[in-house]
């Protein structure tokens, strides 16, 4: 399929061969005022060597060190939306209160080198009972520098970096940092393999933290219904959804699972295991011509890809008949560690 390239092949090999064990994940919410600071790293990506996570901010113009003197405050929507007085634009503070984590944390750059930085994210969205335009956003944060492993390997210490490596889905947190939008560069997106086109839209909205605090236990948004071409490259109506939970169905797999993905029949949409991929034993079975009556996940740029990622196997779900199928044990709790994506 189309998506196979460099960046998310090495997601795998790596995730696999780490087992992706240092980084734990409780099965209980962080206690309310638990409070991280940012002590991280920030990377490169010159557009030529890029060394940014298939879905994150990597181009180090964001220093690390306490929060942005000036915050601008707002719910999500009123600081994305376009239309809004509070909009913010690259490299403004921000500081949002009573948001809601919509996904489990995970890591979203694997280490491949003592200098690569450890970068980390969650999602989250605006308290409306489903979510609406504009309301959801993917916090990143970043870490110390990965530990070295035998065999020249490396992994990252889960509790460096200014998200608490306890959060959970559903925790109501409060949260301040410094907003900025990723995308891959075209020049990277040529160098995959096979080449890629450069996203379109060019950009993703992130907010690169510098505290997160949780508050207590919120309710989850329930996810949009949007049509998976709405959510896929070159969609005019894409960045409204961007950072959102958001669900499809019924779709129809237009490819075999492939390095962690396969496109939607009828758009360029791709589903990722990103998120919640472990290693092999987490990943789902999908062929083909399998169908699904619905598929929820968090809608965002992976490296040059517009995806859907479930936060777990679990949000897949197969239509009567369906060959798609969750690997046994591993369909309902895929957040259990905040391992890289495959």
């Amino acid at each position: 399929m189309k998506r196979v390239h460099v960046v998310v092949l090495l997601g795998a090999l790596v995730g696999a061969t780490l087992g992706v064990a240092s980084c734990g994940e409780e099965n209980t919410t962080t206690p309310p005022g638990t409070t991280v600071k940012d002590t991280g790293t920030p990377g490169t990506d010159d557009g030529v060597t890029d060394t940014g996570g298939t879905t994150s901010e990597t181009s180090g113009d964001t220093a690390t060190g306490p929060c942005p003197s000036v915050l601008k405050e707002g719910t999500i929507a009123e600081l994305r939306n376009p239309t809004s007085a509070k909009k913010v634009i690259q490299n403004d503070g921000v500081k949002v209160t009573g948001a809601i984590v919509t996904s489990i944390k995970w890591r979203t750059q694997n280490p491949n080198s003592a200098d690569d930085p450890c970068l980390f994210s969650i999602f989250v969205a605006d308290p409306n009972a489903t979510f609406t335009p504009w309301s959801g956003v993917q916090i990143i944060a970043y870490g110390d520098k990965p530990i070295a492993l035998d065999g020249g390997r490396f992994t990252c210490a889960d509790d460096k970096d200014a998200i608490p490596n306890t959060i959970k889905v559903g925790d109501k947190i409060d949260f301040k940092g410094t907003y900025s939008e990723f995308g891959a560069s075209s020049m990277s997106c040529a160098k995959a393999t096979p080449a890629l086109p450069p996203p379109s839209p060019e950009k993703m909205p992130q907010i690169r933290a510098c505290e997160v605090t949780v508050t207590g236990t919120g309710t989850l948004p329930a996810p949009a219904a949007v049509e998976p071409a709405k959510l896929a490259q070159d969609s005019t109506e894409l960045l409204q959804w961007a950072g959102g939970r958001v669900k499809i169905g019924p779709v129809t797999a237009d490819s075999d699972l492939s390095f962690g993905g396969f496109v939607v029949q009828g758009s360029k949409l791709v589903v990722a295991n990103d998120i919640y991929y472990r290693g092999a034993a987490t990943a789902p079975t999908v062929k083909k011509g399998d169908t699904f009556t619905e598929i929820v996940g968090l809608s965002y740029l992976d490296f040059c890809t517009w995806t859907l990622g479930p936060t777990q196997c679990s949000d897949m779900k197969p239509a009567a008949g369906s060959g798609a199928k969750c690997p046994a044990g591993g369909g309902s709790d895929a957040g259990s560690d905040t391992g890289g994506g495959g």
